[in-house]
Parts: structure tokens; sequence; C-alpha cells
């Protein structure tokens, strides 16, 4: 008889039996036949006792003409296609985000490659690939946390309402994990001083940062090198004098690739973060930081974030809020004119006014201060004291819109002229 034809084995499933069938005559021992087979003995008499039972058909595996025990069913992928279709195509989220969203929100149960075969099928591709590549070598990440902190502003549709807004953005190079992130209606000196503040007032300071040359980070104008400066201050940013006070070192990257870890960052979320935001229908900055704020950081650190190799940290405590917002803010001085007035371009033009200590201000030095939250100051140069002012003139540069608050000596401290 020949097995193949008649129980439609194949030649492995026909030697296999043959084998078996000479383990029952007792032409060869259990052992022998598990080696030849490569199984284990106890398989073996598996086997001798299926086949007594069912001769030759016992040999072939009981799913041969059916479906998988992990196959998926009609009804799910059907599910799957219309959740894509309807929900999450129109979000713009990849495979793999779509996958997470499968298994944790709608409890389908799936792995990345199996949706993305269920998607290729019906005709959705993955993204091409970037050409054209510059070879680069891996930068070894720092081994503590706050050892370097990468931070970068990334302008994007991050509503999908056709507008433009700057998603200030703060990784830790050790970890990988975002430390602040926010979206602002512009980019310049005071979001991100609002951000290097937000992260030491929650982690401390950290040993440096890692910023590329925007003009609110370094001076890159070129001047006559004839001119002779005042001093080494002259060409400094307002960032660059905030971390030079709080002993922070200021390290500029010359290509985006050697930030490249917020870089990293900034794509996945304009990835992540746009979908998810449409899914959650936030259509305000309010509401879009907000959810930033509560869920996506701890979101993104649990699925993003590694260990670092030196569990110790490198953030130094820092104590004083207060404190911190008088050295991250813009600071100037001013002469004081003949008409107790000063004035910077395109910042403010006060009026000071006169004090029980003194009356006129006078070719006098004082410092301005203009606070992250858009509070006023000025202080005498010599005494520290505050001088009680009028607002002529005050206009936040192009670049950062805040609501401006003045903020003056008690009135019963001012002696009004008569």
């Amino acid at each position: 008889m020949d097995i193949n034809q008649d129980r439609g084995l194949t030649g492995m499933e026909a030697r296999r039996y043959r084998i078996i069938q000479n383990v029952i005559e007792k032409k060869v021992s259990q052992i022998e036949a598990a080696e030849e087979l490569e199984i284990s003995d106890r398989h073996v008499r598996r086997l001798v006792d299926v086949v007594k039972e069912r001769g030759p058909e016992g040999i072939i595996h009981g799913l041969v003409g059916k479906p998988s025990n992990h196959a998926f069913e009609v009804t799910k992928e059907k599910e799957i296609l219309e959740l894509w279709e309807k929900t999450y195509r129109p979000c713009g989220l990849n495979f793999t985000h779509f996958t997470e969203k499968l298994n944790e929100k709608e409890k389908i149960s799936v792995s990345k490659e199996k949706v993305r075969v269920l998607l290729r099928k019906n005709g959705v591709v993955d993204a091409k690939p970037k050409k054209g590549r510059k070879h680069r070598k891996e930068r070894v990440r720092r081994t503590q946390f706050g050892e370097l902190l990468q931070q970068d502003t990334s302008p994007h549709d991050w509503l999908g309402i056709g507008k433009i807004f700057h998603a200030v953005n703060v990784v830790d190079d050790a970890t990988s994990k975002v430390l602040f992130l926010k979206l602002y209606e512009h980019d310049g000196t005071l979001p991100n001083m609002e951000a290097m503040r937000d992260v030491i007032l929650k982690f401390g300071i950290p040993m440096s940062y890692y910023v590329d040359k925007a003009a609110w980070f370094k001076v890159t104008r070129h001047w006559d090198s004839t001119t002779t400066k005042q001093s080494s201050t002259d060409y400094e940013t307002q960032i660059e004098r905030a971390l030079k006070e709080l002993g922070i070192e200021l390290i500029w990257a010359s290509s985006p690739q050697g930030k490249g870890r917020v870089e990293r960052s900034n794509g996945t979320e304009q990835n992540r973060l746009i979908a998810e935001l449409k899914l959650r229908g936030c259509k305000t900055l309010e509401a879009a930081n907000h959810y930033i704020e509560t869920e996506f950081i701890a979101d993104y650190a649990q699925r993003f974030g590694v260990e670092p190799v030196d569990p110790s940290s490198a953030f130094l405590p820092f104590v004083g809020k207060e404190k911190l917002d008088r050295i991250l803010c813009q600071r100037f001085t001013s002469s004081v004119q003949n008409d107790n007035t000063i004035s910077k371009s395109k910042y403010y033009k006060l009026q000071l006014l006169p004090t029980e200590y003194r009356q006129s201000w006078v070719k006098a030095k004082v410092e301005v201060s203009i606070m992250i939250d858009g509070v006023v100051e000025v202080r005498h140069n010599n005494t520290g004291k505050l001088i009680p002012f009028e607002t002529l003139e005050l206009n936040q540069p192009r670049e950062v819109k805040y609501q401006t608050v003045t903020r003056e000596i008690p009135a019963q401290l001012v002696k009004v002229q008569k």
C-alpha cells in the first residue's frame, strides 16, 4: 500500500510513520527512534499510542486543513479595518501607534506585524524611507540623569487648524525622557526660559544644556573688529547670562544631528502628539498643553525612556522660586534721562517716580527686569531698591506675547511732589 497516496502523508510524515511502526514492532527502541526523529522519547510514546489507535492518520497534525488556533477571526479583521478607516487613519497614526491603541484602548490583542500585514493587504503602505542620509557615528549617551539636557523648538501645525505653533521640548540625554514640553504661539527668549525654570523647579540644576544657535541662545551677528568691547557680556544673550549665574554650561550644536536625541523626540511627537490631540479634539493651546502636562509626558517616558547607566542624579538642588525668577528673566541696564524716563528700543519706556529717599533719578543707573510672567521691576543699581514707575510703553519682543503686569512700590512709600 502506498501510504503517501492513500493516506495523504507527506514524505516527512511517511518517514515518521515507518519509524513509529518499527517501534511498535519492537525493531527499534523508543530512545533510538527519538534520536532519529530528534524528538523526546516521551513524544515517541505519544505517537506510538496514537498510531496504534488511528493508524497512519495519527501522524498527521490535527490542524491540517483547519485554520490555526492563532488565526485571526474575520470579524476582528473587519473591526480593525473599520477602526482604522473611521477613527485612527484620519488622525495620522502609524502602524506601531495604531497597534498600541488596539491593544490598550480597543482591547483587541494583536501584534504589530499582524496589523501591518492586514493594512498592507488592504492598500495601506508604510511611509517611504528617507534617502541620501549622511553617514554619522552614534554619540554615546551621558551616564547620569541631568548631566546633559537637549532643548529645541519644533514649529508645526500641532492642532491641525492651519496655524503654526512652537513646541519647546527638553529631553534628558541619559534617559531620553521628556522633562518639559509645551506649545507656544511664538518662539523666543521667554518661552525657552520658562522651560528651563520649570525643569529646575521640578528636578534641580542640570550640569549643561545642549541647544542650537538661535538668536536667543547665541549672538551670531558680526561686528566691527576695531570696536572696543566694554566687557565680555556685551555680546551675551539673556539666556547665556542667566545660565552662567546658575552655573550651568551652555553648549551650542553645529548641526541638527548634533542634538539628535531631541530632534528624534520632535519627530516622534509630530507623529504621536498630533494624532493624540486629534483623537481628543483639542483645538486650543490650553487644552493641548493640559493634555501634554497631565498625560502625554508620562506616557512618553514609559514607552521611550531608558534607565541611565549611573543611577545617581547629576541635578543639584535649588531652593527659592523668587530667586530663580530674578535670574531667568530679561534684564537690561538703563541710564535715566533728564525727564526721569528710561527706555529700551522695542521693549519699554517707563516714567520713574519720586520716593521718600530720592526725588530725582536723573543720570542714575537702573536695572530693568522683565519676568517670564510679564511682571516688570526697576531697581537702583547702587542700592538694589525697587523704584516705582508708570508705564508709558511696554512692547514685548515680537517673538513672545505675554500679558504685562507692572510691579510698583506700595503707595505709602512714594512721596508725591506737590
